[in-house]
């Protein structure tokens, strides 16, 4: 695993790589199957492969492109998100008049089963897809709460 680790590494612009080296791993005191011997150490540094972080090369136009369009799907997903919000907090304030429960286990189970069979369509892998929805549902609980919290905070005000 080191070789694969250390590689991944260099291709996420790591500042820096710790790499144990013992003459005799199986000796060493300590995580010995994570030491490389001298000779072992040498083949890792020669079989590395360093690659360019961006390209004044003209043929590389299509990923700029690329990465303008990202821009601006980025920005739709913000816009997609607040509408998204604005629906929770509409949501949050009918519950909260309707005296219902700011979470229902159905709706949450049914929301998820059917994105994840959408996503998988799609081609977006399940985990992925699993903590997007997780982040979303934990920040409409949080403004669902806050919503529910604001009145009870003045109804223990005198009036």
């Amino acid at each position: 695993m080191i070789p694969t680790f250390c590689q991944k590494s260099i291709d996420l612009e790591m500042d820096g790589l710790m790499i144990e080296v013992h003459p005799t791993p199986q000796t060493a005191k300590t995580d010995h199957r994570q030491q490389l011997t001298p000779n072992e150490f040498e083949n890792l540094l020669h079989h590395f492969i360093i690659r360019n972080d961006h390209s004044t090369d003209l043929q590389h136009f299509p990923l700029e492109q690329w990465r303008n369009e990202i821009d601006v799907l980025d920005m739709e997903l913000i816009e997609i998100l607040a509408r998204r919000l604005q629906c929770v907090r509409e949501i949050g304030q009918y519950k909260k008049e309707h005296d219902m429960t700011i979470l229902q286990m159905n709706r949450w189970n049914e929301l998820v089963n059917s994105r994840l069979q959408s996503g998988e369509q799609k081609g977006i892998h399940r985990d992925f897809l699993i903590e997007i929805l997780q982040n979303i549902h934990k920040e409409s609980i949080r403004i669902q709460t806050k919503l529910f919290n604001q009145n009870h905070h003045n109804l223990d005000k005198p009036s």
